[in-house]
Formats: structure tokens, C-alpha cells, sequence
């Protein structure tokens, strides 16, 4: 290791250390000075980050959506405007101690950046494209597998139209809709990824496309916007990361938000483009990105200022585990540390939670920095990769960032990785025991 790896391993590991105990010493009457220089540090973070990984698309995208959340609380900082339409737990010291804790997860990120190694093999599929993974060849049968995707989608696939133009507040219908869908939605992205790997014909593509292409329509038109978000990074990441630039990433993201802004209005019956674009509600500036930062914030001010019992933490942290391999229809509620938090607190807030907030409330400090390390462990397999199995699994991992970033980062991040690795074993399985025999006997 270099003199300037060296220092800068140093720097980041004081910064990470700095960030994490600041929290339990700022007052509110230091906020307003603070917050500027908070702000600064977590841009040169994400310049230096983008730099580390400028040429794996992927990665870009999902250090962008990352860094959406922390420009949350600007419009508050800036201009004292409400970022929700709440009064708990408003205000420069509780907001900045949960930015803290949050700037302090990009300096781990950061400081395993440093350490691990960036070297790539030869033979490393990142290199260049999803496209040079090698296909799978099982002739008629791949028919027959698309045939049990789409059995699956008709099973699984539950909910009511709710996007209109009549000016109807469907928000009801949506929540209905949140309730009756299962799991099984998001991890179709899964099937997606192993048909992608085994399509080779024109009418096999054409099954492919199919199939995703009413996934997105599905999910577009019942208001699922983090699973229809997931399929557009898949789908970037199959097929084009090979032009994804940090350039065009930052384009792809503004666009992005702007629609998805738009998607989100359209199930509160907005028909025109003001209301459809704008993030203006009344007087407060709101966004998905508010709505999780101001649920982090909750939950962490609540465990700065004592009021979570440990037992309950651990015990949220030992469920959550288990929602590693279990579906957590079959678990008690508080395996999501936000809604552990809320059963003691009783503050409001949604049920999401950016991955820092979450991480804290189980392990504190160590968990920031658990965090850090397995985004960077992901980020680093997928760029160095030269196993065709890791690399689709990693790919699918990043794809489906907006779930794990603000929602669950134990359960999605591990339960979806495990699915896929039992399924493509299985294929694996499949290609090379039973599928020569099939060929030789018939």
C-alpha cells in the first residue's frame, strides 16, 4: 500500500470515528453553523466514490440514489421549509445528528474503498458487458421455462389499476394494493436474470421482452414505484452498463426522480403538469427521499436519547436475521427496526428507513460500519468479478438498491441473494447432469 493509500485510509477511518460520536454532543444552537461543513464533506465523499468506480455503471447508479437521501433535509437547512407534514423531532439538532450518522456510513464506504483491492482479474465480466456473459443452451426447454414464468406472473401478480387521469385520490386503492402483493413481485427479477442467461432465439428474446415489459406496465399502472425502479436498474444494468457514464448516469437519475415524482403524485389523482412534477405539498417540500430521511431521523434520535431499550434492539436485530432466509409475512412486525422503534416511541413516520438508520438501531456504531463494508463488498464483486454466477448475482443486488437503501437492508439484500443462488445452482444442476443424459437418450 502506497504513502497516499496509507493517509488516505487514515483520514477517512478519523472522519467515520468523528461522524459517529459527534451526534451525542451537538446542541441546536450549533446546528445552523454545522450543517454547511457536513454538507461540504459529504460531497467530496461522493466525488471521491464516483471516481473509485467511474467506469461500472451500475455502481454509479446506485451511489447516486444513495446520495438523493442526503439532500433531504437541505430545504429545511436552507430555507426552513417542512420536509414532511409532521412536528416530532423537527429541527437543526435532531436533523443533524441523523445526517451525521448518515455522512458517517459514506466515510466507511470510503475507508473499504481504500482497503479492498480494485485489482481485476483477467477474464473479468465488468470489463465489458452483461451482454458477454456466456448463454446456456437447453434448446426447446427454455420455452418450457418461460411458459412457468408466466404462469408465475398470473399467480403472484395482485392488485388494482390506480393510475387515472380523473383527478380520483386512489391513495386507498394503493395501500390495498401494498397490503394483497406478496414478495413474489420483486423477486421475479430474479426469473428475469436466469431467462436473460438462458434466451438465445429471436422468439426466446422476444419471451424475455415480454415478460419484463408487462412487469413494468404492471407496476407503473398499481403505483409500485421501487419495484418498477428495480427493473429499469436490471434492465440498465443487462444491457447497457457498458454506456453508463458518470455523465449520463447523473442525466438517467434526474429524469428519473422526475417521473417517479410524477408516478407518485398520479395515485393522489394529479392530472396536470404542475401537479404531476411539482414536490411541492401546501407549504412543505415532500418527496420519497424526505419520507425516509425524516423515519431515520426518528428512529435514531429516539436511540440517542435513550429511549429504545437495548433488549429491544437486539431482539429486532435477531429477528431480522431470520428475515435473511424467512419471508417476513411469517415473523413478528419488529423485525424491521422502524417499526420496533415506533411500537416504543409511537412517533410517526412510514415504514421504511435508510440503511445507516437501520444498521445503527441494531449494532450502533458497529453496524454503520458493517454497512459500509458489505456495499463495498458488493460494489468491488461486481466490478472484479470473472465468475459468470457472481456477477449476475451482484448485478441483481445493485438492481435492487432502492429496496435496500430505504427499506430493508438485511432481508432484501440477503434473502433475494440467497433465492437467486439456490435457483441458479439448481440451473447449474440441471445444465450438467440431467440435461446431457436427456440428450443422449432421446
Amino acid at each position: 500500500m502506497s504513502l497516499r493509500s496509507i493517509l488516505m485510509v487514515l483520514v477517512f477511518a478519523v472522519l467515520s470515528i468523528a461522524l459517529l460520536v459527534a451526534p451525542s454532543y451537538l446542541q441546536e444552537s450549533e446546528g445552523q453553523a454545522i450543517w454547511p461543513v457536513i454538507a461540504v464533506v459529504d460531497l467530496l465523499f461522493m466525488v471521491w466514490l464516483l471516481g473509485q468506480y467511474k467506469d461500472a455503471g451500475p455502481v454509479i447508479l446506485v451511489l447516486i440514489f444513495t446520495f438523493s437521501y442526503y439532500l433531504a433535509p437541505l430545504p429545511y437547512f436552507l430555507f426552513t421549509i417542512p420536509i414532511v407534514p409532521y412536528s416530532d423531532n423537527i429541527g437543526y439538532e435532531p436533523f443533524l445528528k441523523t445526517w451525521c450518522i448518515m455522512s458517517a456510513f459514506l466515510a466507511f464506504m470510503c475507508l473499504f474503498s481504500c482497503l479492498s483491492s480494485s485489482r481485476r482479474p483477467d477474464g473479468t465480466i465488468a470489463l465489458g458487458d452483461a451482454m458477454n456473459v456466456s448463454k446456456r443452451y437447453f434448446g426447446g426447454l427454455t420455452y418450457c421455462y418461460w411458459i412457468g414464468v408466466y404462469i408465475y406472473m398470473a399467480a403472484t401478480f395482485k392488485g388494482h389499476a390506480i393510475v387515472n387521469d380523473t383527478g380520483l385520490d386512489n391513495y386507498d386503492s394503493y395501500m390495498a394494493n401494498l397490503t394483497t402483493q406478496s414478495g413474489a413481485l420483486e423477486y421475479f427479477l430474479i426469473l428475469v436474470v436466469l431467462g436473460f442467461e438462458m434466451s438465445r432465439t429471436r422468439l426466446q428474446w422476444l419471451c424475455y421482452v415480454t415478460a419484463a415489459g408487462y412487469y413494468l406496465y404492471f407496476s407503473f399502472t398499481r403505483g409500485y414505484r421501487v419495484q418498477m425502479l428495480e427493473m429499469i436498474l436490471l434492465l440498465s444494468g443487462l444491457h447497457f452498463a457498458r454506456h453508463l457514464t458518470v455523465k449520463k448516469c447523473f442525466a438517467f437519475s434526474i429524469v428519473g426522480f422526475c417521473l417517479l415524482q410524477a408516478h407518485g403524485m398520479m395515485k393522489h389523482g394529479g392530472g396536470d403538469l404542475g401537479s404531476l412534477f411539482g414536490v411541492m405539498a401546501g407549504d412543505e417540500m415532500r418527496s420519497n427521499q424526505t419520507e425516509v430521511f425524516y423515519t431515520s431521523n426518528n428512529v435514531l434520535n429516539a436511540v440517542l436519547d435513550g429511549h429504545i431499550p437495548a433488549t429491544e434492539r437486539l431482539a429486532s436485530f435477531g429477528i431480522a436475521t431470520l428475515a435473511c432466509v424467512l419471508p417476513g409475512s411469517v415473523l413478528p412486525d419488529n423485525w424491521q427496526s422502524t417499526i420496533s422503534a415506533q411500537s416504543v416511541t409511537h412517533l410517526p413516520g412510514g415504514g421504511g428507513g435508510f440503511i445507516a438508520g437501520h444498521y445503527y438501531y441494531w449494532l450502533s456504531y458497529i453496524g454503520v460500519a458493517l454497512a459500509g463494508y458489505l456495499v463495498v463488498l458488493l460494489f468491488r464483486t461486481y466490478q472484479c468479478t470473472a465468475n459468470r454466477g457472481m456477477f449476475l448475482l451482484s448485478l441483481l443486488l445493485l438492481a435492487s438498491c432502492p429496496r435496500w437503501v430505504a427499506y430493508e437492508p438485511l432481508a432484501m439484500f440477503f434473502r433475494l441473494g440467497l433465492y437467486f443462488l439456490i435457483l441458479h445452482s439448481a440451473v447449474n444442476l440441471f445444465e450438467v447432469r440431467l440435461l446431457p443424459f436427456s440428450r443422449a437418450t432421446s
